[in-house]
């Protein structure tokens, strides 16, 4: 009974309204960034597609009509609007005026110059309004009219001045038929590995962010709260009253567990919505084919389909694997800053002993975002593994690759960490150590030297 009084008492320090609050906030910012995948992959994909240019045919020749004509039998929606050329060279107030984003000019003189062999001159004007992808959207939705303006003119060039027919000229200027394979896990598919890499990174930067935000909040938190009952005094009374300093010490690391716990699935949840907006567009409109086997030619698959089949992809088990390992590894967090915080004395060494928790979380975290941690020398493998963080880190990666025997090693070598920490927190608390070590601070020495005079 007095152990579950005591959890109740921790639960309420550690599950505070702002630690909840985190939590939500952390669920909200996955949910949203996975519609902001949804939605912007979407917007780009109809940019890409869409089949319209906005023209200002300063020239109106045969040669422009006929050039227009040819766009639309590529069912191309061509939009001609009038304007005034600005004399000072500002589009500005014309894009205003005619409420567009993007306008294609072709300048008076443009037939002349082709008809010439003079290099005609096209202008082509886009408005950015901000910085994210969105900005992209009519400057890639333009971009495929304008490259048959080019094809148009350079096939009458062509034809006119060296006799090479349109079939001729497609002949020359693409004449090789690319196809991407992907080899991984030992499957081959027909698939762009620049989709499945970018799948990859969105998959391999949203865990390390998860768990660094969680386990940093995490940490400060319990450090936080043990270091201010040992200042104020209130440890050394919870101890002096009839409760066995293990239940104290174990409704703690349960009340740390519990929140390692709860935000593990926290962050669980959200992963499950990101993916949902990465991988689902990714796969969305796009085909590759699978070779089956050496010369046969398997079913036509999405790229969300493919990824499965390369093994890249999450599976339940392996999620469930993953969430494991972070838990442990926030528990890993949670129960070092419970030992830290008991070395406390003031509001400034409690600052100073967060730095090694903050050091050893941040260190792999910007490694896993930039490489693959298994890429590196050993020397490096080997320092960034002892790190117990790290394999949180790298866990999904190294169970869609096959790093099997890397993945159930760091995942004993935490459990192995973690039981070294636990006994450390118990021969701490039950013994004089919780009020005797502290962290050697210079007003400490000082105090020393003035004692010796």
């Amino acid at each position: 009974m007095q152990f579950f009084n005591l959890l109740k008492k921790e639960l309420r320090q550690l599950i505070t309204v702002q630690a909840l609050a985190t939590m939500g906030i952390t669920l909200l910012l996955f949910i949203f960034l996975g519609q902001i995948m949804t939605r912007t992959t979407d917007t780009l994909e109809e940019a890409v597609s869409s089949n319209s240019i906005t023209v200002a045919d300063m020239d109106k020749t045969d040669f422009t009509a006929g050039m227009f004509e040819s766009l639309k039998e590529k069912e191309i929606e061509v939009t001609l609007v009038d304007i005034s050329l600005p004399e000072d060279g500002n589009f500005a107030p014309v894009l205003k005026e005619k409420g567009l984003s993007s306008l294609t000019v072709i300048p008076k003189g443009f037939s002349a110059q082709v008809e010439s062999g003079e290099k005609a001159e096209i202008r082509f004007v886009n408005a950015v309004s901000g910085v994210g992808l969105s900005s992209m959207v009519d400057s890639a939705g333009d971009s495929k009219a304008v490259s048959c303006i080019y094809d148009y003119v350079g096939e009458y060039i062509a034809e006119k001045e060296h006799g090479v027919s349109t079939e001729d000229l497609d002949r020359i200027n693409d004449p090789l038929m690319t196809v991407e394979l992907t080899v991984a896990n030992g499957k081959t598919a027909e698939v762009s590995p620049s989709s499945v890499s970018g799948i990859m990174m969105a998959q391999s930067f949203a865990i390390p962010f998860a768990v660094f935000l969680i386990v940093m909040m995490g940490s400060s938190s319990i450090m936080t709260a043990i270091s201010t009952e040992k200042i104020d005094k209130t440890l050394e009374t919870l101890l002096s009253s009839p409760v066995s300093r293990i239940s104290v010490l174990l409704a703690k690391m349960a009340a740390a567990v519990i929140s390692a716990l709860l935000n593990s699935v926290v962050m669980g949840i959200g992963m499950v919505f990101y993916m949902g907006g990465v991988i689902g567009n990714a796969a969305a409109g796009i085909t590759t084919e699978l070779e089956a086997a050496p010369g046969e030619l398997g079913d036509v698959m999405n790229l969300a389909q493919a990824v499965s089949f390369l093994g890249l992809s999450i599976t339940p088990g392996q999620a469930a694997l993953v969430v494991l390992e972070i838990f442990i590894a926030i528990s890993i967090g949670l129960c070092m800053a419970l030992i830290l915080g008991a070395l406390a004395t003031d509001a400034q060494s409690l600052s100073t002993l967060m730095l090694p928790v903050m050091l050893l979380i941040m260190i792999p975290f910007f490694v896993s975002i930039f490489m693959d941690i298994n890429t590196l020398g050993k020397a490096g493998k080997i320092f960034l593994y002892i790190i117990p963080f790290t394999h949180a880190y790298a866990a999904l990666g190294n169970l869609m690759f096959g790093h099997t025997l890397v993945f159930w090693a760091g995942l004993a070598y935490q459990v192995v960490f973690l039981g070294i920490l636990m006994f450390a927190a118990v021969k701490i608390f039950t013994s004089d150590l919780l009020f005797t070590m502290r962290m050697p601070t210079g007003r400490a020495k000082g105090r020393k030297q003035e004692a010796k005079s």
